[in-house]
């Protein structure tokens, strides 16, 4: 038995809608309709296979998938090349990576 589990894994072929909360590193790859509430500044992962539609509230914010989404985001946020991303990002930093398609309104906080 795992005891004091500190992360959360969402496959690939998983679909979930709604207000969604999650605690501890926390790495998506399955498509998301909603709002994803990341607490206690635990970094969240949106993997190269995720598709996430709706709104995120996250620390640390790593994209490689499909997002569509408007982000708040009190730490860094980078997409890599393999992202496509479209919406808004608010946060302290953003790092786009040459390749990555990005169709967004940013700014940083201060």
């Amino acid at each position: 038995m795992i005891k004091h589990q500190e992360f959360t894994h969402v496959g690939q072929n998983s679909k979930l809608h709604g207000n969604l909360h999650f605690q501890g590193k926390t790495q998506l790859e399955g498509a998301i309709i909603g709002e994803i509430h990341m607490l206690y500044q635990s970094p969240l992962i949106l993997g190269i296979d995720s598709k996430v539609e709706g709104k995120i509230f996250c620390h640390n914010l790593e994209i490689y998938g499909i997002i569509q989404a408007d982000i708040e985001a009190t730490g860094k946020v980078i997409i890599y090349p393999s992202a496509d991303v479209s919406g808004t990002i608010k946060a302290k930093s953003i790092e786009v990576l040459p390749g990555a398609e990005v169709n967004m309104a940013a700014h940083t906080l201060t």
